[in-house]
């Protein structure tokens, strides 16, 4: 079975802000976001068609350079409008899920940037 995961880290120290060196990737700080697959397909395909810039380098795994406002707008897109995430009564499982992301990304500096991770394995 294939995992597809979406997840932000900190930025590599590099030259290069998005390459943490040999085809590794880089270790999550936030939780994983609810229902992986879909945040990964809208985020390989803002990678790709290059709406957000970003690397697709390694083998399973891709990333992008984010602020904590675009971090907020990326759930919107993938998640607003779904009661599944924002409906505790509906399904108490994911409603934590999405909760337990907001209070994470709420808890991001506003000043800084971070890696918004892709990965399937």
């Amino acid at each position: 079975m294939t995992y597809r995961d979406v997840y932000i880290a900190e930025l590599a120290d590099g030259a290069d802000p998005l390459d943490w060196g040999d085809g590794k990737i880089a270790p999550r700080i936030s939780p994983l976001f609810p229902q992986g697959g879909a945040a990964f397909s809208r985020l390989f395909h803002k990678v790709y068609g290059r709406e957000y810039p970003g690397t697709i380098d390694w083998t399973g795994a891709f990333a992008t350079r984010v602020s904590k406002q675009q971090i907020f707008d990326f759930i919107e897109e993938t998640y607003g409008g779904n009661d599944w995430y924002t409906d505790a009564a509906r399904n108490p499982y994911l409603y934590v899920e999405m909760q337990t992301l907001m209070d994470c990304v709420k808890s991001l500096p506003d000043d800084k940037f971070f890696a918004l991770m892709g990965s399937e394995i």
